[in-house]
């Protein structure tokens, strides 16, 4: 329950502190969505180049509906759109939080994944996509995930 206030407030926060005039002096990008780019449910800060970004995120992989949030935790990786002529199309690695341990405690693995923007990697807009997590020590975390969020 802790950690469900501490996750809301960290949203209100970036989503208040990055405002359409900074955005334009600022290299800096909040995201919101599920996958490995936001730690589950969550948010990414992210430093932006030409044609990539890197980022930390803060999420939680499941949001059950008695309002509880699970397996929460952080992350950080790194976004590319390989091609200079197609920035819609990105490849990338992460790591962060991506499923509950034998332990019950938050376990964190490896993903990559590739992720299509629609309005380019570094605008505004919707993006969606697919990668493959590996956890380090439970083969029930390696597997497919899908990524969908927006870019402000």
């Amino acid at each position: 329950m802790k950690y469900r206030h501490i996750f809301y407030l960290l949203a209100i926060n970036l989503s208040i502190s990055v405002s359409a005039k900074a955005k334009e002096s600022l290299p800096f990008d909040f995201s919101a969505g599920y996958g490995s780019l936001t730690s589950g449910f969550g948010v990414n800060l992210s430093l932006e180049s030409e044609r990539s970004f890197g980022f930390v995120s803060l999420g939680c992989q499941y949001l059950n509906s008695s309002d509880i949030v699970d397996i929460c935790g952080g992350g950080l990786g790194y976004q590319i759109a390989p091609f200079k002529s197609a920035l819609e199309h990105s490849i990338g690695i992460s790591y962060g939080n991506i499923g509950k341990g034998r332990n019950g405690d938050t376990e964190y693995g490896i993903s990559t994944n590739y992720t299509y923007y629609f309005n380019e990697i570094n605008n505004s807009g919707f993006w969606v996509g697919a990668g493959y997590q590996i956890g380090p020590s439970n083969d029930d975390l390696d597997e497919f995930f899908f990524n969908i969020g927006y870019n402000f």
